[in-house]
């Protein structure tokens, strides 16, 4: 008879530590999956915050000046190519190339009022607008002649 004591002892035993690595198991499942998601909030939360003002005080208001092409082609469209300046940049823009003011050795990417660029693509033209680094959010347009 004590032998199957000792069984019944053991069998108790070993459901019991079962069930409760389980429980832990799960329990930190849980904990980590409540920490990924508060995490996550937390970082789209931040991003949101931190994202749009730093944009103010990094731009200061400039007036540029130069040519408008595009990112693939700069300064130098090819003349094999049988189109214009304007024809070329308009062409390259639409296959996915960036609007572009090029004075000398300074380029600078071109962000907004698109309409107003196409308009003057490939000419010589006066740009205000907010300077960020390399690139030029455009208020307005002007042509240079």
């Amino acid at each position: 008879m004590r032998s199957g004591n000792r069984s019944w002892f053991r069998l108790v035993a070993f459901c019991l530590t079962t069930t409760s690595v389980a429980g832990l198991a799960v329990a930190l499942l849980l904990a980590t999956a409540a920490l990924a998601v508060a995490i996550g909030r937390s970082n789209q939360a931040s991003d949101e915050t931190v994202s749009a003002p730093a944009l103010q005080p990094t731009a200061a208001t400039a007036v540029l000046s130069g040519v408008i092409t595009d990112s693939y082609c700069g300064a130098r469209h090819s003349k094999n190519s049988g189109k214009t300046s304007e024809e070329c940049t308009r062409q390259c823009v639409r296959n996915g190339a960036k609007y572009v003011l090029v004075n000398g050795e300074n380029s600078y990417a071109l962000a907004g009022n698109e309409s107003e660029l196409e308009r003057v693509a490939g000419q010589r033209a006066e740009l205000r607008g907010m300077l960020d680094g390399d690139t030029l959010r455009v208020i307005s347009v002007a042509t240079g002649q």
